[in-house]
Order: C-alpha cells, then structure tokens, then sequence
C-alpha cells in the first residue's frame, strides 16, 4: 500500500517557477488520506482486538475507502450524506448533520476511535457534528481526530477538547482557510505532534 501511495504521490510532483517541488491537489490528497488511514489503523492497534476497537468514519468516504483497503480487517463504519456510498453495504450509514443524533441506537457509545470531516466550516455544522461525535464516541474514551478549518480552532477545542497537529492537510476543494488535523490525544513524533503554544487554555 505504502509503495503505490509513494508512487501516485511522486508522480503527481510538479516543479514551480522556484524549482521548489509542489504535490498537485491530488497528490496531497492522497497522502492526506493514507497517512490518516495509517495513523488509524495504529490506533486500532493500541485499542485491543480490531473486532473490539471500531472506528467511525463521519463524512470522510476517502478516508473509509484507504482504510478498509490497507487494514481490511478494521471494522469501520461511513457516516455519509452521499448515498451513493451505499454500495458498501453495512458498513454504510445515511448521514445528515442537520439531525446529529438520528442514527441507529446501537451505534451509541459504541466506537473507540472516531475521524469526522464536517462538511462546512460553519458554527452550527461543528457543533451538530460534536453531537455525533458524543453519540458515538465510547463513554470509557475515545481517540478523536477531526478534519477542518483553522478558523474553528477556538471552536473545537470548547466543543470537542481537541488541538491542532503540526500536520497540516491540503483539501481537494481548496478552501481559502487554512485546513487543519486536531486531535484529542497527543500523536507525539507522528502527524507533526500537536502544535505547541497552540493559544488554547486548559
């Protein structure tokens, strides 16, 4: 997997007017999605039996799709919009952030590890998606990794006590604000650590 991934990202490599190598949107895309996927699947790992140490995927399809690809025996379920996704069978629950917490009741409290992408950068999306988050986050602690704006910061940490990693993703969409991975557990030498001096209070 990692070799396939290398290549796509090398080949993908452009040249600016500097000299200075600079992965396309596609390329940074994929190695977005497959250093996430390896960051999951290693905290899978720390979590016991992958059986017992689910991983909830909210609204990130890509990330489902890398995962289940290079650790197939993850047990993972998309929390999509997009019901096209519905070709991954049971793994694929209907989503819609305007009802955060209409989802089936036994996926309550039911994950270890959780990723969520929310779909906008607004106040109210966030704080919707937060409420998925605590459904479905295991009541005995969950690792949380959530993708979005730089711009909600102060926001993610209030709602979701999670801090920016030094990694910094591009988006395929080019957002205008800066794109930002926060966690709620130290990743330390891995996707950059968190950033220190991050201006959040504990």
């Amino acid at each position: 997997m990692a070799s396939g991934v290398e290549e796509r990202v090398r080949g993908e490599v452009r040249g600016e007017e500097d000299d200075r190598p600079q992965l396309s949107a596609a390329a940074a895309e994929a190695l977005r999605e497959f250093l996430l996927a390896e960051e999951v699947a290693r905290l899978v790992s720390l979590s016991g039996p992958a059986s017992s140490a689910a991983v909830a995927c909210v609204a990130c399809p890509t990330l489902y799709t890398y995962l289940k690809t290079s650790s197939p025996d993850v047990t993972a379920q998309l929390l999509e919009y997009d019901v096209r996704f519905g070709q991954y069978g049971g793994d694929f629950t209907f989503y819609d952030y305007n009802q955060p917490e209409e989802l089936p009741a036994a996926m309550k409290h039911a994950y270890r590890i959780v990723v969520a992408d929310p779909p906008y950068l607004s106040k109210e999306c966030l704080e919707k998606v937060a409420k998925t988050v605590s459904f479905l986050a295991h009541p005995e602690g969950s690792f949380l990794l959530l993708l979005t704006g730089e711009v909600q910061r102060d926001r993610a940490f209030e709602l979701l006590n999670v801090r920016p990693c030094g990694f910094k993703p591009q988006h395929s969409n080019k957002l205008g604000n800066e794109f930002r991975l926060f966690t709620n557990y130290d990743p330390e030498d891995r996707l950059g650590g968190w950033e220190q001096n991050d201006g959040a209070t504990v």
